[in-house]
């Protein structure tokens, strides 16, 4: 999992968990599944990264990506993004969950 700020027109890291850091710390808010999700302003669900031309490679061993936008202002200020090695991992359930969570977030980012 990854919690990202936008700032100008870059996508940055602020905290993670996973087994390393992460492979792109800093990217642009054009690119890969975030992008997608930044543009739209809306929750990006991949359930077979190997199929989304969209996606940005972090580990080979990622089957699934939800990218949920934090907005503020009518603005994305940052991304939640998780990630899980079975594809299909994703249901309405979690996307429900984590826009609850990316909801109470803005205020970290003002």
């Amino acid at each position: 999992m990854g919690v990202y700020a936008v700032e100008g027109d870059e996508v940055v890291n602020m905290a993670w968990s996973g087994p390393g850091p992460p492979s792109h710390p800093r990217f642009s808010v054009r690119s890969g599944l975030t992008g997608a999700a930044i543009e739209a302003h809306s929750t990006i669900v991949s359930n077979d990264v190997a199929g989304d031309p969209r996606y940005l490679q972090t580990l080979e061993t990622t089957g699934s990506e939800i990218i949920v936008p934090v907005i503020a202002d009518a603005r994305v200020v940052g991304t939640l993004d998780v990630e899980s090695a079975r594809t299909g991992a994703f249901n309405e359930d979690d996307r429900r969950a984590l826009e609850r969570i990316a909801a109470e977030l803005p205020p970290l980012y003002l």
